[in-house]
């Protein structure tokens, strides 16, 4: 792996620096299909390979309740601070 290119970004007081590889891979052909379902409460996986067919499912019911709780509560934030200006 080798080093492709790069540059140096001036953000305000902050630099960053972005670097780019090249990596040569080897090909090959694929074992199988994979096939992914994602919605709210699970991500389905479907895996089949000559002969065998397998389904995966993770349960995510637990995140979407997280992730519901944390967007009620900043909202309510949001809705006691709106049209107040920093400092006041």
């Amino acid at each position: 792996m080798g080093v492709k290119g790069s540059r140096l970004v001036k953000n305000g007081d902050e630099y960053y620096l972005h670097v780019t590889f090249r990596r040569t891979v080897e090909t090959r052909r694929p074992e199988g299909l994979l096939g992914i379902d994602l919605n709210e409460r699970s991500i389905d996986l479907a895996v089949v390979k000559p002969g065998k067919v397998e389904f995966i499912k993770i349960d995510m019911s637990e995140v979407k309740h997280v992730r519901d709780g944390c967007f009620r509560k900043r909202r309510s934030v949001q809705s006691k601070t709106s049209g107040r200006r920093a400092g006041s």
